[in-house]
């Protein structure tokens, strides 16, 4: 996925500002996040997501639509997720996690946006048949899926991911 980033605003005041801003120019999004849950405190998920959220958003024009309402709540939530992705200028819209990734790819079938999931592990396995049926239908039409490890790739392929649209990108350790 070859996006530019975002390119270095030639006059800054100072090199110090330059720094503190990223020296970004104002503009549209490249990429639009899409997060289930927030803020960074509530696990592991939420904390890999929003430091990957901070660390991209150095780059690149970021945005987030982020859900903080409870899981039962998940019909309520998705049709403003997916319209407000469907209306969003962003050309790139990563999914925190698989079920996201099922958004995404409705998102896919009607855009030519492109759409990255990442997969935990257990969001992927989880043993609900309705829930595997959407998993096996919807995440082969992402153009790539992030996996945490290996096991977590073979489940993605397991469910008809193709290999090719597969990276595995281990979460790095946290020092406390």
């Amino acid at each position: 996925i070859n996006l530019k980033p975002a390119r270095l605003n030639k006059t800054p005041r100072s090199d110090k500002e330059a720094y503190l801003n990223k020296s970004k120019i104002p503009g549209p999004a490249d990429i639009l996040f899409l997060v289930r849950k927030n803020p960074s405190s509530i696990g592991g998920i939420q904390r890999l997501t929003t430091s990957v959220i901070n660390a991209v958003s150095g780059l690149y024009n970021t945005d987030t639509l982020s859900w903080n309402g409870p899981e039962w709540a998940v019909p309520l939530y998705f049709p403003s997720f997916y319209w407000k992705s469907l209306k969003h200028d962003a050309q790139l819209i990563h999914c925190d996690d698989a079920v996201t990734g099922l958004l995404g790819a409705r998102i896919k079938n009607k855009t030519d946006k492109r759409v990255i999931a990442t997969l935990h592990g257990l969001d992927i396995i989880l043993p609900i048949e309705w829930y595997q049926k959407q998993i096996k239908a919807g995440l082969g039409k992402l153009d790539k899926v992030i996996c945490l490890s290996h096991a977590t790739a073979r489940q993605a392929e397991l469910r008809g991911v193709e290999p090719y649209r597969i990276e595995i990108i281990p979460a790095a350790a946290e020092s406390s």
